[in-house]
């Protein structure tokens, strides 16, 4: 079994803000960790809009249309998703919420997107949000975010 080597790369463009952030998780061996390789390829209208949904999160704004978590779920509170629609198709990029300035900016919200997915049926399939809280708790996972991510303080 390799191990992973995971990067977490960061998405040109967005808002900056000091409440929150969005950064996609990357393994060049695990070719489920698709999320920014879908994102790359979007059609420009295509990725504005979604652009234009990942700074709405951003501004700390609401809108369960766009993007969502499972804060009512105790096993799947920290996942998150954002979504759109492509010809009658669900999209969907879910991944898990990150506080990764625990010492020196505990307020800021870091969005980790790992995978896409499409869906035609109302309810959210399980493992696509298993997969995203198995990635949250990665001890690997959590080094990348650090060395990206550093939290130095007084």
């Amino acid at each position: 079994m390799v191990t992973p080597v995971y990067e977490i790369v960061g998405i040109d463009g967005l808002r900056v803000s000091p409440h929150r952030g969005i950064v996609f998780l990357r393994d060049s061996q695990d070719p489920l960790l698709n999320a920014s390789a879908v994102f790359e390829i979007l059609g420009k209208k295509r990725s504005l809009m979604v652009r234009s949904r990942f700074d709405y999160w951003i501004d700390r704004n609401v809108c369960d249309d766009y993007f969502h978590g499972w804060p009512g779920d105790s096993q799947y509170k920290g996942c998150f998703v954002f979504k759109w629609k492509h010809n009658r198709q669900c999209h969907r990029l879910y991944g898990f919420l990150h506080h990764p300035y625990v010492n020196t900016r505990r307020a800021f919200q870091l969005c980790v997107l790992c995978t896409h997915a499409t869906k035609n049926q109302w309810a959210t399939d399980p493992a696509e949000l298993a997969g995203a809280l198995a990635l949250s708790t990665d001890r690997l996972v959590h080094t990348a975010l650090s060395m990206k991510f550093l939290d130095t303080g007084p």
